[in-house]
């Protein structure tokens, strides 16, 4: 349900220090890239290629349906850790999708996944936020991989390695076909951070198809939820076929919805 865009990507050179994704003192920066979406008929082998043209000159791209990576949800008891990669060269060439999880240090992104897996301690949460140091892949039934991203923002680590993690990112985010599908998890309970709306920016222009969760969703009254997601989605500049999702690792809710998103028969 994820095939690549056909969004052509313009990508600077090697940002510098100052301005990469992860640099110190967590902040994010803007993406110096930009992704144009051409209105003009592809050729036929483009097509072919690409097997999913763009929506609008703005640079919306939204996944069709597509049997080649349409797949029922899958056996998730069959869930194996594969490697942690800390070097661009390690990251995982796959004919498999391969969804990317992201979020920042304190907003729950691994037990997001431990919930959709229904395991306790699978993705290691840590006692302190921001524990995710590596691009860790885990294999799902031995037919996809979920990509547990290193959180932005709180962590309380050292400046050479704040500058690590900044290189790591750099070349995942700019590097080509490396995930298909983007999952953004924010906090339900806040406006998201100038961290969080840089990173939607990298995920849009990336030309993958992305979707938001708003984690802690229990710690909201049911009167907060709609003001709050409509907050999330402004301040995020989210296209509307981009899904928001709720959500809350602690007790299930959105559970059954985000598994759909990610697997759609």
């Amino acid at each position: 349900a994820f095939p690549r865009s056909s969004c052509r990507r313009k990508t600077s050179a090697t940002l510098p220090r100052s301005t990469r994704p992860f640099a110190p003192r967590c902040a994010l920066s803007r993406p110096r890239r930009s992704t144009r979406c051409s209105t003009r008929p592809l050729s036929r082998r483009t097509r072919e290629e690409t097997r999913l043209p763009c929506r609008s000159p703005g640079g919306s791209c939204a996944p069709p349906s597509d049997s080649r990576w349409s797949m029922a949800v899958p056996n998730l008891n069959r869930a194996e850790f594969v490697k942690s990669a800390a070097a661009s060269g390690q990251f995982i060439q796959s004919p498999m999708p391969r969804i990317a999880f992201a979020g920042k240090s304190n907003v729950g992104k691994s037990s997001v996944i431990n919930r959709l897996l229904n395991r306790r301690n699978f993705a290691r949460v840590g006692a302190e936020p921001g524990k995710t140091v590596h691009v860790n892949y885990f294999l799902i039934d031995g037919r996809v991989y979920f990509i547990d991203l290193p959180g932005y923002g709180f962590a309380k680590v050292s400046r050479a390695e704040k500058e690590r993690w900044s290189r790591l990112m750099e070349s995942f985010f700019t590097g080509k076909d490396l995930y298909d599908l983007g999952v953004m998890i924010v906090d339900a309970r806040h406006k998201p951070t100038a961290d969080d709306v840089t990173m939607a920016e990298y995920f849009k222009s990336s030309g993958a198809a992305f979707l938001v969760v708003a984690n802690k969703l229990d710690k909201l009254k049911k009167s907060e939820i709609e003001p709050n997601l409509r907050l999330i989605r402004d301040t995020l500049a989210l296209d509307e076929s981009v899904r928001l999702i709720p959500f809350s690792a602690e007790s299930g809710a959105g559970r059954e919805e985000l598994l759909g998103a990610i697997f759609p028969e």
